[in-house]
């Protein structure tokens, strides 16, 4: 078996194998691989779908780092484009039948939004680092247009923050992003809805030979984005926690997609984040309520294959707080958490973590004052930490892997000027640490300092922006031992494994 020590940080950490018993200034480091945590499903990045004439998507070196940075998920827009009326006037109904394959037949799978995803796809089904690991997930942002109605409420929209107007309405008047909105609730729209999300799943299929492996039926699910996007969280008056319209959504699609026979696996319910800190954690309670309204209805949560929610959550202490208040739930983790805050973890149901985007921290290594983290690169692998300790995360993808811009910003890895020399890119690098080398089908093993904990030095197990860090993964099927230490002090750190 190999065994990999992976260290990454402001400065060194020295893994010392089999050394003599720990004396002062060496950590003692424990590996058990017989405390068992979730399984890894892999890492990527989504595809934007505005000014793809200006992404690098076509171009071979964008591709091989894909490869190279060890990405197997591709998350894509679900794409309301493909189901529009001959007039490209989206708020035409389109109606669809009960026959699947009429329905896919119907939809333009060819457009080129629609398109970028499938070539893309398509390639990294057979180029990836391990093609037979690749997994596509599909995120809604919206409905077809004519599906929604309205919440009570305006939005402007991202191109022109001076115009806003009651939603949904639609940027370009017949055309663009459908601004958002929910989804009508009626049983004739519901049976609309699931129909048109089989046969999107079947027709991509049927196009480019790739099937969506996950699907997320409305990325951030709890509020009306200025772009393609619709809420379920509010009813058509205005009013607010209208939960059990995201289980009457899903239980549309659950006959559909059983029906049809469709494999893919639905994801949910997408929230934008669970929550900056324990003072305010409302997107934590929306998210169980949410999963609360499809525990509800028999045989629903069965369904909802694995949950998902954002990463935006900072690198401080709360940060992976709020993870683990998530999974561990608000009582098992020391705060001062309203009364309102979720007790339970979503860690009691046994589902799969996904973490469905992640983003932040500058290109800089290190950006803060006296040579501190800041928000600088390194905290790219730190939060990954964060997510894959207290999230218990399976899966990891951030939100772009390069977009238009030249050099990296806050949302991608890898600027369009290093794409012939990708490592020249910080972010890459710290992202590599875990992508690279922690191969999806691994499991999460046991590993602590000699204070019980996987992070040393800092004031609380959760302050790991302060902390010498370690997450151990086991991959018994390619005989692989995978250590992680982080080393987020000033000073190297020796450590016996």
């Amino acid at each position: 078996m190999r065994i990999l020590l992976v260290a990454v940080g402001l400065a060194l950490a020295l893994a010392l194998a089999l050394g003599p018993r720990s004396c002062n200034g060496v950590e003692e480091l424990t590996i058990d691989p017989s405390v068992r945590y979730q399984t890894i499903e892999g890492w990527g990045t989504s595809m934007i779908f505005w000014r793809l004439d200006e992404t690098p998507y076509a171009d071979p070196r964008w591709r091989w780092a894909y490869r190279d940075l060890g990405l197997n998920i591709l998350r894509i827009n679900v794409n309301k484009e493909v189901l529009a009326d001959a007039s490209g006037d989206l708020r035409i109904p389109v109606r669809l039948g009960a026959d699947l394959q009429v329905n896919a037949a119907a939809m333009d799978f060819a457009n080129p939004k629609t398109a970028v995803y499938g070539r893309m796809a398509k390639w990294l089904k057979q180029n990836a680092l391990e093609p037979d690991r690749v997994l596509i997930s599909g995120s809604i942002w919206s409905p077809p247009h004519w599906m929604k109605g309205p919440t009570g409420g305006r939005q402007y929209h991202v191109k022109d923050k001076t115009v806003s107007k009651p939603t949904p309405w639609l940027s370009n008047q017949r055309d663009g992003d459908s601004i958002g909105g929910r989804l009508i609730q009626t049983p004739d729209n519901l049976e609309q809805f699931g129909r048109y999300v089989a046969a999107w799943l079947h027709g991509f299929e049927e196009e480019y030979g790739v099937s969506l492996s996950v699907l997320s039926l409305q990325n951030e699910v709890s509020f009306e984005n200025p772009f393609d996007s619709a809420t379920y969280a509010s009813g058509p008056d205005g009013s607010r926690e209208q939960w059990w319209q995201y289980a009457k959504a899903l239980e549309a699609v659950q006959r559909e997609l059983v029906g049809s026979r469709l494999k893919t696996r639905v994801i949910g319910p997408h929230m934008a984040h669970v929550g900056k800190s324990p003072e305010n954690p409302v997107g934590l309670w929306h998210q169980v309520k949410f999963i609360d309204a499809v525990k509800a209805r028999p045989g629903l949560l069965d369904f909802l294959w694995a949950y998902n929610s954002n990463g935006y959550v900072s690198q401080r202490e709360n940060g992976a707080k709020m993870w683990a208040a998530y999974f561990r739930g608000t009582r098992n983790v020391p705060a001062s958490w309203p009364s309102w805050a979720p007790e339970h973890g979503v860690g009691l149901d046994g589902k799969p973590i996904w973490i469905s985007e992640a983003g932040g921290a500058q290109r800089e290594w290190v950006n803060g004052m006296f040579g501190g983290a800041g928000d600088g690169a390194i905290t790219v692998a730190q939060k990954i930490h964060n997510a894959l300790v207290f999230a218990h995360a399976s899966s990891y993808v951030y939100w772009q892997l390069s977009d238009t811009s030249e050099l990296e910003t806050e949302h991608t890895l890898l600027g369009k000027r290093h794409l012939d020399e990708p490592t020249k890119s910080k972010k890459y690098c710290a992202f590599m640490h875990f992508s690279r080398y922690v191969r999806p089908g691994a499991v999460r093993i046991g590993a602590m300092f000699g204070n019980g904990d996987a992070s040393i030095g800092g004031k609380s197990e959760f302050d790991t922006f302060r902390s010498l860090n370690v997450s151990a993964f086991l991959h018994e099927n390619d005989r692989t031992l995978t250590v992680v230490l982080i080393n987020m002090r000033d000073e190297d750190q020796k450590v016996r494994v």
